[in-house]
């Protein structure tokens, strides 16, 4: 994207407002946009992508889990079993609009999904976290810093989870653990170790912010929204409505 001045400007410098406010915006058209609607999504983030470059975060190995939730989900939504014979026999139908309802359900989720990682790999964490800051400022009864705090937290804590993920799992497999035939097993063999990891990590985090007197009272990210920003909010705004018209 470029300015009126000629001047480019890469995604990390749009203020990290308008990008917060642009991913809750295509989250919200994609709830009721259709295929075509679809397409002007998925073609705005390929653009962005090709644009700036695949995203750190993009690993695909690590969407794997991700993918197969999408086969899943598009199975359950493709497929109709129906019992006839009083439970005799099944019957397992797949119509056309049972599969393009599959379809433009995991097509939802993955735009979200890549809109989501477009943010998350484009903005700081201490600029996310005075987005959420200043979003949450006008609502009543609510601790912006606090809410910000955590959910930065969160969002740190996400590739610890996954890395902590494939430790387990190799670890297993140099074990010969993922052969096992019960999958019940196989599973509960996985997420103890890296439940057990994440809660020893979180408690160092603890110990650590504690031990250097951490408190939510910072001094804010100024943060300026320039007219290139409020262009690309214009521009997202216009893509959002028009998803949902067509």
């Amino acid at each position: 994207m470029n300015d009126m001045t000629g001047n480019g400007m890469t995604l990390p410098e749009i203020d990290p407002r308008i990008k917060l406010a642009a991913t809750i915006l295509i989250s919200l058209a994609c709830a009721s946009a259709r295929f075509p609607g679809l397409i002007l999504f998925s073609s705005l983030l390929i653009f962005l992508i090709i644009y700036h470059g695949p995203p750190y975060t993009l690993h695909i190995h690590r969407l794997i889990p991700f993918f197969l939730i999408l086969c899943g989900l598009f199975l359950t939504r493709a497929i109709t079993v129906n019992d006839i014979g009083g439970g005799a026999w099944i019957d397992v139908t797949l119509t056309a609009d049972s599969v393009k309802n599959g379809l433009l359900i995991c097509w939802r989720l993955i735009v979200v999904t890549l809109a989501g990682i477009m943010f998350i790999s484009t903005t700081p964490m201490f600029q996310i976290k005075a987005g959420i800051e200043w979003f949450l400022m006008p609502v009543p009864l609510v601790s912006e810093q606090h809410i910000s705090t955590l959910i930065s937290l969160m969002v740190r804590f996400l590739p610890v989870i996954l890395e902590e993920t494939q430790k387990v799992r190799d670890a297993q497999q140099a074990r010969c653990i993922h052969a096992r035939k019960n999958p019940a097993a196989r599973v509960m063999h996985l997420a103890v170790p890296v439940l057990q990891r994440a809660i020893l990590t979180a408690d160092r985090l603890t110990d650590a912010m504690q031990s250097r007197c951490y408190t939510e009272n910072r001094t804010r990210y100024a943060l300026r929204a320039t007219r290139t920003d409020w262009m690309a909010l214009g521009i997202i705004l216009g893509i959002c409505f028009l998803s949902i018209l067509v």
